[in-house]
């Protein structure tokens, strides 16, 4: 018996690069997922770069669709927040792909052009010499800039359901680093009913080491509430990646294929396991890695990520334990004043510091 022939995959990147999609020259490849490829690209009629995002040729799960569908409609919406990248445009541009036998075909390759970003936050959080070099007040200064841009586009109407580093985009702004989220396919515009079937909600979708654990015990809502908790669990996990490298969920439920298979189990059976029992756990794994930040800070930000983290979403929601941050409005609010005096405190410690060491010099 001979062994089937096989086509050799097709080398997309080849055949993309020169292409030009609406005002964008395709030129080289920056990176690449399961259904999706971004390249850095020129303007042609004015030379500013940009970053391209195709729906990879050949691929026609109708989920991946529908999520850069998504991602176009609501970078169209967030238009004027700055908390997400900058859409430029977007559309379907037609590449006719020479096969074996010369055969041409032309596909449509749908492509959203965005602003160019210096880099992403894991390659921070995905390098030990990056993380070690990267200071506190540095660290909590990204951090702050991406719960601000998840309050903005909180305020935009719309959730981002996939918070990670990989999706925090590095911009420079004034020499300052902010941070913009991409990667909105799993996003959900909070003021519309949910278009997706349960399944789509109920259990995370996605790298599930970044769900929250309602999405791992198969117990996720579609509410606009069950949105925002899941969020505020992922702005809270974005810290400790960039801490420590790891997600707080990869860190806290360490057989996810039994913590999956228990959830599934429960749905089915129409049981609702109660997340409280996760806190022990949740505390153990937070304090252990804020035992390891400057003393004077630890209580603050324990108390902020054990708001933002906590394993019962329902408690995520609720306003500040500090009598004089109870007059804001949202959460993140008072998430981001705690931050602020965290860096504060910092500054003025390291200042005294200084001052110290130029008297015993």
């Amino acid at each position: 018996m001979t062994a089937a022939s096989t086509s050799p995959p097709v080398d997309w990147t080849s055949l993309l690069v020169g292409e030009i999609m609406g005002n964008y020259r395709i030129e080289r490849l920056l990176g690449q997922g399961y259904f999706g490829l971004v390249f850095e690209a020129v303007s042609v009629s004015g030379g500013a770069r940009a970053a391209v995002k195709i729906l990879k040729p050949g691929k026609n799960d109708p989920a991946a669709v529908l999520d850069f569908e998504n991602e176009g409609l609501l970078l169209r919406k967030l238009e004027s927040c700055d908390g997400v990248i900058n859409f430029l445009e977007g559309g379907s541009h037609t590449l006719h792909a020479t096969f074996s036998g010369g055969v041409v075909i032309p596909i449509d390759v749908p492509y959203q052009a965005l602003a160019l970003a210096s880099g992403s936050l894991d390659e921070i959080s995905n390098d030990p010499v990056a993380r070690e070099r990267l200071d506190l007040v540095e660290a909590l200064s990204l951090w702050r800039s991406a719960v601000l841009s998840l309050m903005r586009m909180h305020q935009g109407g719309v959730a981002h359901r996939d918070l990670k580093c990989s999706n925090c985009l590095i911009m420079v702004n004034k020499s300052k680093p902010v941070i913009r989220f991409g990667d909105l396919g799993r996003a959900k515009d909070i003021s519309l009913a949910p278009t997706r079937d349960i399944y789509a909600y109920v259990m995370g979708r996605g790298d599930l080491h970044h769900s929250p654990p309602e999405a791992i015990f198969w117990q996720g809502g579609d509410g606009t509430d069950d949105f925002l908790a899941a969020d505020y669990y992922g702005v809270g996990s974005l810290f400790i990646e960039l801490l420590t490298g790891f997600s707080l969920t990869s860190l806290v439920i360490t057989d996810m294929k039994s913590a999956l298979s228990q959830g599934q189990s429960d749905f089915q059976s129409g049981q609702r396991r109660d997340l409280n029992v996760l806190s022990a756990k949740y505390d153990y794994v937070l304090g252990g890695i804020v035992e390891k930040l400057p003393k004077s800070v630890r209580n603050d930000l324990e108390i902020v990520l054990r708001s933002l983290c906590h394993p019962d979403p329902l408690r995520r929601l609720l306003g500040s334990p500090f009598s004089r941050d109870r007059k804001s409005k949202e959460k993140l609010e008072w998430i981001l004043r705690r931050i602020d005096i965290v860096i504060q405190h910092l500054k003025i410690e390291r200042r005294q510091a200084r001052r110290y060491e130029r008297k015993a010099a």
